[in-house]
């Protein structure tokens, strides 16, 4: 699906108006008969993303609202098939309850990766909070296997410094993430085909995740930020040690009932009545000998079914968005880059349950000068998160 016709928009909390759209014309007349036809046409544009045909959806937005403010957002619905969709509750699973299961994982990990698991390697050690942690140390360059309460990983080297230690990492942070979104294919295999091996590698340990992915191509503009251990390496030279480090960063994201938990923790992950949550995003780097690094995030076991409710069209949340942005268009130009149907988790302390809501995510940034002896411009990255079904703003960071 894409853009049926080619419109720049101009929205405003009262009213939606044109200020330029390809290829209709408008030949000269009064300021108000003017107007209203663009405000028709603008009204138009935006029932694509109001429709009762979920199919018919549109999958990206492009808008120019004001000099200040930019829409060029992906709009997506991921699995869904209807404009409902239920509330439920569960358990966060705990990988280190069990000790047996731990163990499991781990030779799993290991198998995959073609280590040999014996189980007197394997090491335990309690974190701060008394919780159990189990890992496996293969050597002394980031090549290990860890199983945390709430998550688990598994690590060589070249994957960690193509993920952690280079470019991508704060570029990924940042808002310049979408510099490694080419389609660049690598050598060693497809997108396609090593975005299947990745979502068969988290399958293979027990994560449902969604069809849709995310891949970045970490070619050479991927620079590492820091060198480990690079003496072990006989006659490298540094470009050699980077081109053999080209791969695919792979983010996959776990499907619930075809929708995904929330893909990314907006900072300090608190919503604005002070309840916490972390996103359940997986991080995958793929090269040529295979999966090189795998960490899971936070899953959730459903323990019962809430309420199905309607919920509210990407075009109200459109509207909704725009406004708030304008509020803050003071502070520096501002774009909106995603709006996205997922599952907010949220912990019931009185229940020991986590209320997953269904929510509309919008994922936006902002050009911020910073003053000091040299003045510079960076790109901040907020998350804004709606009700699913009432509106209601749960996150505005």
């Amino acid at each position: 699906m894409g853009r049926k016709n080619c419109a720049v928009i101009m929205l405003t909390s009262a009213c939606l108006f044109l200020t330029a759209c390809a290829p209709t014309e408008f030949p000269e007349q009064n300021g108000t008969e003017h107007q209203n036809q663009m405000e028709g046409v603008a009204k138009q544009e935006l029932t694509e993303f109001d429709t009762d045909d979920v199919e018919k959806i549109p999958d990206h937005l492009t808008c120019q609202v004001d000099d200040l403010l930019m829409v060029d957002a992906d709009v997506r619905l991921w699995g869904l098939s209807e404009w409902k969709l239920s509330d439920w509750y569960a358990t966060e699973k705990n990988y280190t309850e069990s000790e047996e299961e731990a163990h499991e994982l781990i030779q799993k990990m290991m198998n995959e990766a073609g280590w040999k698991y014996e189980e007197k390697d394997v090491e335990c050690y309690r974190n701060s909070e008394g919780e159990k942690i189990y890992y496996v140390e293969i050597s002394n360059h980031e090549d290990n296997v860890y199983v945390l309460p709430d998550r688990f990983s598994y690590s060589t080297e070249r994957g960690y410094v193509s993920l952690n230690q280079s470019d991508f990492c704060g570029d990924y942070k940042g808002d310049n993430r979408e510099l490694y979104k080419t389609g660049r294919e690598l050598e060693f295999g497809s997108i396609k085909e090593s975005e299947q091996l990745a979502v068969d590698y988290a399958e293979k340990m027990g994560i449902p995740v969604s069809d849709t992915v995310d891949c970045y191509t970490l070619d050479e503009k991927n620079k590492r930020i820091s060198w480990l251990d690079l003496d072990k390496f006989d006659n490298h030279t540094p470009e050699e040690e980077e081109n053999r480090n080209f791969s695919y960063a792979i983010f996959l994201y776990q499907d619930y009932f075809g929708i995904p938990g929330l893909r990314y923790d907006p900072g300090d992950g608190k919503l604005t009545n002070d309840t916490t949550f972390r996103s359940s995003v997986c991080e995958v780097s793929v090269d040529r000998d295979g999966i090189a690094y795998f960490q899971s995030g936070p899953t959730y076991e459903l323990e019962k079914m809430g309420t199905e409710q309607e919920i509210l069209r990407p075009a109200d949340i459109i509207e909704k968005q725009v406004e708030m942005m304008k509020s803050k268009e003071e502070n520096g130009e501002m774009k909106l880059s995603e709006v996205s149907l997922e599952y907010l988790p949220v912990y019931d302390k009185e229940t020991e349950l986590y209320h997953m809501c269904p929510v509309w995510a919008c994922y936006y940034s902002q050009t911020v000068t910073h003053y000091g002896e040299v003045n510079y411009d960076s790109e901040e990255k907020y998350i804004a998160i709606y009700d699913a079904c009432t509106g209601e703003t749960l996150q505005t960071k």
